[in-house]
């Protein structure tokens, strides 16, 4: 068993390049469309302030429930990088305010998590990526610190 930070900071380890906006859009859009999500490109959440456009909605029906994941795109993220989640904070409300069963998902090549942990108790979810064709989501943020089985 290792700690998922050690694990996902050793995905970081060694990298000198980060993936783009545009590689990060199309890595998620495979990953959402892989688990049975229909897309929606540029879809706005909300009217005047606060408003929000994500990039990338993916959206699925499951037992006769929908299920919508609106992203917000950020590649690597700076380890204190406290006003980007300010952002997203203001993102995942005027998503949560305007669509049944819906959620924030941030998409990013980069960990640095702590800061994350508040915003994901509102519901926000996290998708890590990588250039390693690697990927790791995440709705929880005990997920984030709880033991990951490795195998050898």
């Amino acid at each position: 068993m290792i700690a998922a930070s050690t694990f996902l900071s050793r995905m970081n380890e060694g990298r000198t390049t980060w993936l783009t906006q545009i590689e990060l859009l199309e890595a998620c859009k495979e990953f959402l469309v892989l688990n049975g999500y229909s897309i929606e490109f540029d879809k706005t959440f909300g009217e005047g302030s606060p408003r929000f456009e994500s990039p990338l909605v993916g959206f699925r029906d499951i037992a006769g429930s929908s299920e919508l994941l609106a992203t917000y795109i950020h590649p690597q993220i700076e380890k204190y990088e406290i006003g980007l989640f300010g952002s997203v904070e203001s993102a995942l409300f005027s998503v949560l305010d305007n669509a049944d069963d819906a959620a924030v998902m941030l998409v990013t090549d980069s960990l640095s998590y702590f800061a994350v942990e508040n915003v994901m108790g509102a519901g926000l979810y996290l998708l890590f990526l990588n250039n390693r064709s690697a990927h790791a989501l995440f709705d929880d943020f005990r997920g984030l610190t709880a033991p990951i089985p490795i195998e050898a």
